[in-house]
């Protein structure tokens, strides 16, 4: 990975279960946690894709999850249901993915 695309994902996050409660509050402490050099990356239910809302102060949308959401993540919080945690978590926190 070039040196300049490994400094972007430093601050990478996604957020699974954006349309939470949990992770609509996680997208507001985001606003000002994370350097505006950073990414947020909102998941959830294929149903919730395509939903436009904001993190960090910038518009975006629900991205529904796939097997490549976490390709390039740094951080991910999972504020959804114990299903998509139990589903997701194996991909979420593998170490060294692309």
């Amino acid at each position: 990975m070039p040196a300049g695309l490994a400094r972007a994902n430093l601050n990478r996050v996604a957020i699974v279960g954006a349309s939470s409660l949990r992770g609509k509050e996680l997208k507001l402490v985001s606003k000002t946690a994370i350097s505006p050099a950073g990414e947020i990356i909102l998941l959830d239910e294929s149903v919730m894709a395509g939903t436009l809302t904001e993190a960090g102060g910038e518009p975006t949308f629900i991205r529904a999850l796939a097997e490549d959401s976490f390709d390039g993540v740094r951080f991910a919080f999972f504020a959804g249901t114990a299903f998509d945690t139990e589903r997701n978590w194996a991909a979420g926190s593998e170490p060294g993915r692309p």
